[in-house]
């Protein structure tokens, strides 16, 4: 209940920021501790400073929020128990249970905080939790390291050429008789036709 769009209202009017609801609840966690009955709250801004104050002006408004809740549902309960006393006179032996009723939630009222508190300000902190360039790098590194060996074994296992005589051998069961040596870089070019231009070339 702490990150709701309700408390980051009640933070914006507080700390006066031009922010939308909806950017200052991406900048706050809240995480309960169900064993130590304690709510964390984390938040992330440009500078140091505006994180601290953002993550305790989201504890102070929840710490009130709830305790209005808690009010108004007390507020409830009066007005039913005021309801019953208008329409019961005094003799009757469900009087007295409904003013002490009354008197109680008044007190309850009066003490309540809505059973939460702040129980330690957030302080500036000294060092950005985020970027961390050294994090990132070896983050990065090892992303690079695993798309590269993977983009070798794709190219591998795509690749249908015949590499070399021993590949073809195995490909064929046929044993090779001859080869034709490369063309030399001298007979290469577009367009050119070896055999009419030099029917008597070895090549």
């Amino acid at each position: 209940f702490v990150s709701t769009p309700e408390v980051a209202q009640l933070v914006k009017q507080q700390l006066g920021w031009n922010d939308e609801v909806h950017h200052l609840l991406s900048g706050v966690t809240a995480t309960p501790d169900a064993n130590a009955n304690v709510i964390v709250i984390s938040a992330t801004r440009p500078t140091a400073t505006d994180a601290a104050t953002l993550a305790n002006a989201f504890a102070t408004q929840f710490v009130a929020w709830r305790q209005a809740t808690v009010v108004a549902s007390i507020d409830s309960a009066i007005a039913v128990t005021n309801k019953q006393l208008a329409t019961t006179r005094q003799t009757d032996p469900t009087y007295q249970t409904l003013v002490e009723r009354r008197s109680q939630l008044n007190l309850f009222k009066a003490m309540t905080r809505g059973g939460v508190s702040v129980g330690e300000q957030a302080v500036t902190p000294a060092a950005p939790a985020s970027p961390r360039p050294r994090r990132d790098g070896l983050l990065a590194l090892g992303a690079g390291l695993f798309l590269g060996i993977g983009l070798a074994f794709v190219r591998e296992a795509l690749d249908v050429r015949v590499h070399d005589l021993e590949e073809l051998e195995t490909l064929t069961d046929l044993p090779i008789v001859s080869t034709i040596a490369p063309l030399p870089k001298a007979y290469r070019g577009k367009g050119r036709i070896v055999a009419l231009e030099d029917p008597r070339s070895p090549n």
